[in-house]
């Protein structure tokens, strides 16, 4: 994908994504993707969230401070985060609820599960791969 492509909008609001860019990004019907605003510059960003590579992750913890070393090891072990919520339950447990992308390499959800599980003040994660 070397040059980038001009699309319209339809009176639906819809875009046509190029063959070769649903090619290269494994776009394929019925897949869901993310548009987030990019600022107040008037761009976005579209993320396609690819089938058996997408992992969305429920993760309750002691307080805030667990969510730097969950990001550290996320990011250690390849997996980028794509999109995350948080949100206090109590005054002791907060629950962060994370999509992030899994790297072919690694072993998927098990890795996943060891990796978040080993970090102090985490509860407990629930995983569902998309």
């Amino acid at each position: 994908m070397d040059s980038p492509h001009i699309v319209k909008v339809d009176s639906k609001g819809r875009v046509l994504i190029p063959v070769e860019i649903r090619t290269n990004m494994s776009i394929e019907e019925g897949t869901q993707i993310i548009v987030m605003p990019d600022g107040d510059n008037g761009h976005f960003n579209m993320t396609p969230i690819v089938k058996d590579h997408t992992a969305e992750l429920k993760i309750r913890m002691v307080g805030l401070s667990s969510m730097a070393p969950v990001a550290d090891a996320l990011s250690a072990n390849s997996f980028d985060v794509i999109l995350s919520e948080s949100k206090r339950m109590n005054e002791e447990l907060t629950e962060w609820k994370v999509l992030v992308d899994i790297p072919s390499r690694n072993n998927g959800v098990k890795t996943l599960k060891d990796i978040i599980s080993n970090v102090e003040g985490v509860k407990s994660i629930d995983v569902s791969v998309k």
